[in-house]
């Protein structure tokens, strides 16, 4: 199969020129609104021919819903709007063959099960670059983070994550008291501010160092920005590739998301001075900025850059899993006096505190946040072209993923998928041979939620222990359940998201006092 055409190149130059000369007049405000909004409806009566020159060759030997939607442009909304449909429904039909579905960047190419020893390591393909793609990077910022980033994360921060647990329980406990109140009675509360607050301190002080952590401009800074990226990709994704970089200046979140770079900028660059004033590293247990300020090789803007993308992955991510547990909880308490039982048995036997093994030792929460999990995996971009063993040839360029959604409600891989089993996976490992499989933070071929090989996530290790400290003492502390008639909250859904709905409440009850 050739290379993509080189009209693809051709466009992109048009792009990066029509960037160019809008953002020069709208800077120097040469140019009328009417003036703006000709241009745009211009751009738009020739939108339909200038994306059909970038579309990606169908590689997929099934386009998923390609005979019941004919229009590709509906069959993109589709995959907006419902991709956990549109996933399910490709999956049961192609499972064990190769197929796409349409997206705002194309097709992306999902992958039988049966591919990913062939291509866990394989060097043609990059999870950064397809994260970077799905970010919007060249408009958000937002990035995988780079493989020095990653080898640093795994050999100098991993290793150091059980000298946390103390530290951070201390500042889940202020922050609970604090944030939620002690309801008597049954109470109607909306939990997602309260639980992004007690994630972003606590990413603060693992991630940028204790004074971050306690610096109210940037913990506020920190959502603020994970809102506006969220929103930005998503109104971005609504238009054709081409006419991007103009829609880009009518978009609020573009200012936005320019003023909070700066803020992160000037933060850091006054704690990276005070690090260096000192000669010594700023946190008693070293935050992971430590390990790259006296790093030569990153300069501020790197390390703007690498925070913004921790914020997002550490906060966006945390915040989420844990919201979506606690809605499980709420619509299944049955499973919650067991669950307390658990923790107070743990709490108690270390002295009425969590350390790291205390926390291995809740393997039924852990079961808990194993079903509550979400997240799309095994994401790559092919940065050089490949041949896979079945002959198919790969161009450089083309998005390979996991129909990961869908594999997990595959009744040939789980039993009884469609139905929610808190403690699934705790059973599961009392089988011969599987004591120790299917944790939280486990990676396989059935065990996918935080990708698989050289890609695997980095940061699983400290999202196990934020979750678990804040599930610990929220269940030490309440009852929960959702107000009454309400089925478990539905996910909001765009591409390849599943989020909990921040809109959602639940109800608080005070537990007895642990």
């Amino acid at each position: 199969m050739p290379e993509p055409a080189s009209s693809s190149g051709l466009l992109v130059l048009l792009g990066r020129r029509i960037y160019g000369v809008a953002e020069k007049l709208v800077s120097e405000t040469q140019l009328t609104s009417v003036g703006l909004l000709c241009a745009l409806v211009m751009l738009l009566t020739t939108s339909g021919f200038l994306y059909s020159l970038v579309e990606p060759r169908r590689l997929a030997k099934h386009i998923v819903l390609e005979k019941e939607i004919p229009s590709a442009r509906e069959r993109r909304e589709y995959f907006f709007s419902q991709p956990r449909d549109l996933l399910i429904k490709g999956y049961q039909r192609f499972r064990e063959e190769m197929w796409g579905i349409e997206s705002s960047a194309g097709v992306r190419l999902q992958l039988p099960i049966r591919f990913l020893d062939e291509l866990k390591s394989h060097s043609a393909l990059s999870f950064e670059k397809f994260i970077s793609s799905v970010g919007m990077l060249d408009y958000t910022g937002v990035g995988a983070l780079s493989d020095d980033a990653v080898h640093k994360f795994k050999s100098k921060f991993n290793p150091t994550v059980g000298a946390y647990v103390t530290e951070l329980h201390d500042i889940v406990k202020v922050q609970m008291d604090k944030l939620f109140h002690k309801h008597e009675d049954w109470t109607e509360v909306n939990i997602n501010d309260g639980i992004m607050e007690i994630v972003s301190i606590l990413s603060a002080r693992v991630f940028t160092g204790t004074e971050a952590s306690q610096n109210v401009e940037w913990l506020e800074l920190g959502p603020g920005y994970v809102t506006n990226v969220l929103v930005y990709i998503e109104a971005l994704k609504r238009w054709p590739k081409v006419l991007r970089p103009l829609v880009m200046f009518f978009l609020p979140q573009r200012q936005l998301i320019l003023r909070q770079w700066q803020q992160a900028k000037e933060f850091l660059a006054s704690t990276i001075a005070k690090h260096k004033l000192q000669q010594q590293q700023i946190n008693d247990s070293p935050s992971l900025m430590d390990y790259f300020i006296n790093d030569d090789r990153i300069n501020l803007e790197d390390m703007v850059r690498l925070q913004m993308a921790i914020v997002v992955a550490g906060i966006h991510t945390t915040s989420a899993s844990l919201t979506q547990l606690l809605y499980d909880l709420a619509a299944y308490p049955e499973g919650i006096p067991e669950l307390r039982e658990e923790i107070k048995h743990v709490y108690e036997e270390n002295g009425r505190a969590f350390n790291k093994k205390a926390l291995s030792e809740l393997k039924k929460l852990d079961s808990w946040m194993k079903e509550s999990q979400r997240f799309p995996t095994f994401q790559h971009l092919a940065v050089d072209s490949l041949t896979l063993s079945n002959g198919l040839y790969i161009p450089r360029g083309t998005k390979m993923e996991l129909p990961t959604t869908a594999i997990q409600v595959d009744d040939r891989l789980y039993e009884k998928p469609q139905v929610f089993d808190g403690l699934r996976f705790y059973e599961g490992r009392h089988k011969e041979g599987s004591e120790n499989k299917h944790l939280y933070i486990s990676t396989g071929k059935l065990d996918l939620a935080w990708g698989y090989g050289r890609h695997v996530c980095p940061g699983r290790f400290i999202a196990d222990v934020e979750i678990k400290l804040v599930m610990a003492e929220f269940l030490l502390r309440f009852y929960i359940r959702n107000p009454a008639g309400q089925p478990r909250h539905p996910d909001l859904e765009f591409e390849s998201n599943l989020l909990p709905d921040p809109t959602k409440t639940v109800t608080l009850k005070l537990a007895k006092q642990h």
